[in-house]
């Protein structure tokens, strides 16, 4: 068996688009399902209007068809003998535009001129697939773009080269062909649907374009949390200010859910810590099993929710002020 090194050299997000006269605004990726399998197969059955679902899809050499079947139509679904395929995203797009029944998916970058759904991973809440979204991967339909090389002594000219293309120079030219880079943004998040003690405690900061996220049992931070730590570093110097990780859990809830999220916030605070950000610039917060990203049970769903979110603020006094985060601790408690 051949090792290989992975790379993560991009994000990108897959958007399921409708017509832009669709009233439809957001659909559950439960229901995205039913409509590509032809379970569904009129608008009316899921709010829209009285009219018959065209589906199109991309035909099946489609990276973007693979990751779409993974991760919406599962081992439950197969896409419906209706649908026509495409082997364009933008020929995809610009059908789906001209179609008032049409629904598609396609990358990110080829919209166009049709419209994007927010969707729900269950009951949870519906996101749009925006910069902040799909680089955070919270983006129920995100996913990551990768390269490899071998796991044992690979060729002194490609390990270059791909220090090169995660470095901020490589990343720079992810964003302009159209994908997510992965470098270090501040943006502004929507927090209108959150709850009121979220938003007192994020409400004078922007949310850094990364996430850290653990899978089951384990404290250790993977390959790309490792160079996201280093890419927050070199955010930090010429960005001054503070940081404030915010820590999330799975489960229903309870003090085991808000110890497990602040033990996860403080793991990123350490890993920063040794890579040489202050620890006077770094606070954390345990929210607990609040404001999940996917309701599903399976692994993929519950690593979306253990999760540690990065806030910056550049006033540093607002970070002095840790008696407002202390006592939402004691409230949520």
């Amino acid at each position: 068996m051949v090792i290989r090194s992975e790379y993560v050299v991009g994000i990108d997000g897959i958007a399921v688009v409708v017509h832009p006269s669709n009233p439809l605004s957001q659909l559950r990726t439960a229901d995205v399902a039913r409509i590509f399998s032809g379970e569904i197969n009129n608008w009316s059955q899921v709010g829209g209007p009285d009219k018959a679902i065209t589906v199109y899809a991309r035909d099946n050499q489609s990276g973007t068809w693979d990751t779409f079947r993974k991760l919406v139509l599962g081992k439950t679904y197969k896409l419906t003998s209706t649908a026509e395929r495409f082997e364009s995203n933008t020929t995809l797009s610009g059908r789906v535009a001209d179609d008032s029944a049409a629904i598609g998916f396609v990358s990110l970058n080829t919209i166009g001129r049709a419209k994007a759904l927010a969707i729900a991973a269950g009951e949870t809440r519906a996101l749009n697939p925006e910069r902040l979204t799909v680089a955070t991967e919270d983006y129920a339909l995100a996913r990551r773009l990768y390269l490899y090389l071998p796991g044992v002594e690979p060729n002194a000219y490609a390990r270059d080269f791909m220090s090169w293309v995660i470095g901020v120079q490589g990343q720079e030219i992810v964003d302009r062909v159209g994908y997510i880079s992965q470098n270090i943004k501040p943006l502004l998040a929507d927090i209108s649907a959150t709850p009121n003690s979220y938003k007192n405690l994020v409400q004078d900061s922007q949310r850094l374009s990364v996430n850290f996220r653990f899978h089951d049992g384990k404290a250790q931070l993977d390959n790309k949390a490792q160079q996201d730590v280093k890419r927050i570093v070199e955010f930090m110097k010429s960005n001054p200010g503070n940081l404030l990780l915010v820590g999330f859990a799975e489960g229903n809830g309870g003090s085991y859910s808000q110890l497990l999220s602040k033990l996860r916030a403080k793991v990123v605070r350490r890993a920063l810590i040794r890579a040489g950000v202050s620890r006077r610039h770094l606070d954390l917060y345990g929210y607990g099993k609040y404001l999940h990203l996917s309701d599903g049970n399976d692994q993929s769903a519950k690593v979306k929710n253990r999760r540690v979110e990065v806030w910056f603020e550049a006033s540093p006094q607002q970070l002095s002020q840790t008696g407002k985060r202390e006592n939402l601790e004691e409230r949520e408690a």
